[in-house]
């Protein structure tokens, strides 16, 4: 919602006009996009949930038209971008998390096949590493359903796990922090937030 609130402010006073669409798969979306281009209705557009080879961008690219995406691809050369810095992000979060002791460090994360899950992933990856924490393939999880239940279950899943002492999540977007503090009435007060772009 603050996306929406912070677009909506950027077009203000200006003769922008803002069609917002909520699609249920990635197909309904591509057919909603060819749709408002055929009519004459959308001539830019910005969209998030890139995937490292997002067919959406090559489509607005091979037909020229201006868009911005929340995250970026593997060609993110190839068009205008905004988003988080996620590896600095996550070595931010598990550098604090390691400096209070913590040596076993859960993730529960986007599924990777989103650019910015394959990001985090590797900045996770690589700061067990580099911190020399302790590590199970168990402490590293993704999703691609964002619903109560599978939140839940996943981390009821990690902070149940016997072979640790402590598990602590580290968490993507504000829906798992949410769920984590549900669950374990845990709360984390540090939330590194740093920006990139290429506009």
């Amino acid at each position: 919602m603050q996306f929406l609130a912070g677009i909506t402010l950027g077009i203000k006073n200006t003769n922008t006009e803002l069609i917002t669409k909520f699609c249920l798969n990635e197909d309904e979306e591509m057919n909603y996009f060819k749709k408002l281009i055929s009519t004459g209705q959308a001539d830019k557009f910005i969209f998030y949930k890139i995937k490292k080879n997002d067919e959406r961008v090559t489509f607005l690219n091979e037909r020229g038209i201006k868009f911005v995406t929340w995250g970026r691809t593997n060609k993110q050369k190839d068009h205008a971008w905004i988003d988080l810095d996620n590896k600095k992000s996550i070595e931010l979060l598990m550098n604090k998390l390691s400096n209070n002791g913590h040596k076993r460090i859960a993730f529960i994360n986007v599924h990777r096949s989103f650019n910015y899950g394959a990001q985090r992933k590797i900045a996770y990856e690589s700061s067990v590493k580099n911190l020399q924490l302790q590590f199970s393939n168990e402490y590293y999880q993704d999703t691609l359903i964002e619903t109560v239940e599978s939140g839940s279950a996943l981390t009821s899943y990690l902070l149940g796990l016997k072979k640790t002492s402590y598990s602590y999540n580290l968490f993507t977007s504000s829906f798992f922090y949410r769920l984590f503090v549900k669950v374990s009435g845990f709360k984390i007060k540090y939330w590194p937030r740093y920006f990139r772009s290429r506009i």
